[in-house]
């Protein structure tokens, strides 16, 4: 049996290694790491999964030594949290103007 999409820390709660054991103790054949925002999961687990005996199936079709693209990513989260905090800002906006424009019965 092969497990698909597995995300680890921080999406998920194990780290790859953890993933790797697991994926072993259930009898799993080989996963499919595919963490978001980062290549260091996919950098860690090949020691592992020799010794667990468990197929790594890479989850990305791109050069995880590419110098620029672990640029790019390595930006993402930050963007991706000012980009969380503008939308809860425009929800309050929103949500204060629906409680002034209330009609009351």
């Amino acid at each position: 049996m092969t497990c698909i999409h597995i995300l680890s820390i921080p999406r998920g709660t194990l780290s790859p290694d953890g993933l790797v054991k697991e994926a072993s103790e259930v009898g799993l054949k080989s996963i499919c790491l595919m963490d978001h925002d980062t290549l260091d999961s996919v950098l860690s687990v090949g020691d592992t999964t020799s010794r667990y005996g468990v197929e790594f199936i890479l989850g990305m079709g791109i050069d995880v030594g590419n110098a620029k693209l672990k640029t790019v990513l390595a930006k993402m989260p930050g963007e991706r949290f000012e980009r969380a905090k503008e939308i809860s800002s425009l929800m309050d906006l929103v949500m204060i103007r629906r409680k002034c424009c209330r009609v009351s019965r």
